[in-house]
């Protein structure tokens, strides 16, 4: 009955290695990707990375909100208006 107990036990400390063995393999993997894809695969780089990315973000719609989007080539302007543009944004033909 004992040798039957120990048999079981090794099989399943087998099986929990080779299921951590997986689990680590995965591990590197998906740290070896993150690597490759976006440069690190730091949780807290990638954190602070997403939380620029927001930022950024939220400052261009604070930007955007004011803005209107004119398509098409010519802009007619009603005498007595005025339209600002940002330096740098017009490009001259």
């Amino acid at each position: 009955m004992e040798s039957i107990e120990k048999k079981e036990d090794i099989q399943l400390y087998k099986d929990m290695i080779e299921n951590l063995d997986l689990q680590l393999r995965e591990l590197y993997a998906e740290k070896e990707y993150l690597e490759k894809t976006i440069g690190t695969s730091d949780a807290v780089t990638i954190s602070q990375m997403i939380l620029s990315m927001q930022q950024q973000l939220e400052a261009l719609y604070e930007e955007k909100k004011d803005m209107i989007v004119i398509e098409g080539n010519t802009i007619i302007i009603p005498s007595g208006s005025k339209i600002y543009i940002k330096k740098g944004y017009i490009k001259k033909s």
